[in-house]
């Protein structure tokens, strides 16, 4: 199947086994109301025990604070950079102050304290 996942909108009938066969392969349904609005989702169910490991460490991860704090700052850090560059994007010299600012907010987050000041 070339498809990561199928979106299907309107009126009809879906057979059990559509949905069945979208599951063996691991793709995902999307059902979406007459606006294109997203009414449900189906996915297929993880039965590999190697996944689970992956959900529990990822749940352990959550639960040390060390651990937290990092993936707290690195996805704070991604984002201020995401930003950074999409405003220099702009080539705007008005947003340089502001792209400064955040670049200055972006560098006080460091490994040893997990608050700028």
């Amino acid at each position: 199947m070339p498809y990561e996942k199928i979106v299907m909108s309107g009126k009809g009938y879906v057979s059990t086994e559509a949905p069945s066969l979208l599951s063996q392969h691991h793709r995902n349904l999307i059902l979406v109301d007459t606006y294109g609005r997203a009414t449900t989702y189906l996915n297929s169910v993880i039965e590999s025990l190697t996944n689970t490991r992956y959900r529990i460490g990822q749940y352990d991860t959550f639960g040390d604070k060390s651990k937290s704090s990092y993936l707290s700052r690195q996805i704070l850090k991604a984002k201020l950079d995401s930003q950074i560059n999409f405003l220099r994007s702009t080539n705007k010299p008005e947003l340089s102050e502001g792209i400064s600012q955040i670049q200055s907010i972006r560098n006080c987050i460091n490994e040893e304290s997990p608050y700028c000041h």
